[in-house]
């Protein structure tokens, strides 16, 4: 795996030369072209984050960044804060200081409407438990965010019968969650996250409840989705195997980054 630090070494020692820099990025992801003005620039930037619950001072001054088309796997203890950063990068939760800026965008001076609308259409999540509701199929689920986004109705069903066919789960589309297997689950889960074609993935131990060899697939699919459409994927895992896998590992420890 062809590192996007690497990358950006590389690309300081071509200098002005970003032709030559181009043809090897084209070579190295294969035609999952990503511009070389576009590596250069942070799709998402934290720097001094701060989050307190009470007297818990559970993150302390983070710095983080994450590029185009770049996974990164975010591990540690528990306790050491990666599900509270994780949260504020996808501004379910407000950091006490610090800012937070997302394709340019800065989302801590953003009112609570502007910030849904923006999270709404820019971020995918991926939990460790699905969250499917029940009462619906797994293409009425998927529905639900393109639906909330204002998406019609016929483009969000192409949309939907789009990464259904993509994921392998085209015959079952009208079946209820727990029609499903527990793989078959967290693909649904990973296709509504991706109904509005985010620029930006969130995954909170999303193989947590799943089998070794369903949890091989769906890291699988991470790289799969990362390549054929060129979105930034930020996982918080437990998982070693999918850390090794990663671009970039991310370590916390006591609210603090102590590997980056």
């Amino acid at each position: 795996m062809v590192k996007i630090r690497l990358f950006r070494a590389i690309a300081n020692a071509f200098g002005k030369n970003k032709t030559g820099f181009v043809t090897l990025i084209k070579t190295c992801y294969q035609g999952n072209f990503v511009s070389f003005a576009a590596m250069q620039t942070p799709i998402v930037q934290a720097k001094g984050l701060v989050k307190r619950f009470g007297s818990l001072e559970v993150l302390k001054g983070i710095d983080f960044e994450a590029y185009p088309a770049e996974l990164v796997a975010i591990v540690g203890p528990s306790g050491a804060g990666k599900t509270t950063l994780l949260q504020i990068l996808g501004t379910l939760e407000q950091a006490d200081q610090g800012s937070l800026s997302l394709m340019g965008a800065q989302l801590n001076r953003m009112s609570d409407k502007a910030l849904s609308a923006f999270r709404n259409k820019y971020i995918g999540f991926v939990f460790q438990f699905h969250h499917l509701l029940p009462e619906f199929t797994a293409l009425e689920n998927m529905l639900i965010p393109a639906f909330i986004g204002g998406m019609k109705k016929k483009e969000a069903e192409c949309r939907a019968a789009e990464l259904l066919e993509y994921l392998g789960l085209s015959d079952r589309a009208h079946h209820k969650p727990s029609e499903l297997s527990g793989g078959e689950q967290q693909r649904i889960a990973v296709a509504r996250a991706l109904m509005n074609k985010p620029s930006l993935v969130l995954a909170d131990e999303p193989s947590g409840n799943l089998d070794s060899a369903n949890a091989t697939s769906l890291h699988q699919l991470f790289f799969d989705l990362r390549k054929t459409f060129g979105q930034t994927f930020i996982i918080v895992t437990h998982n070693t195997a999918l850390a090794a896998l990663s671009d970039r590992t991310v370590r916390l420890a006591d609210g603090r980054v102590v590997v980056q």
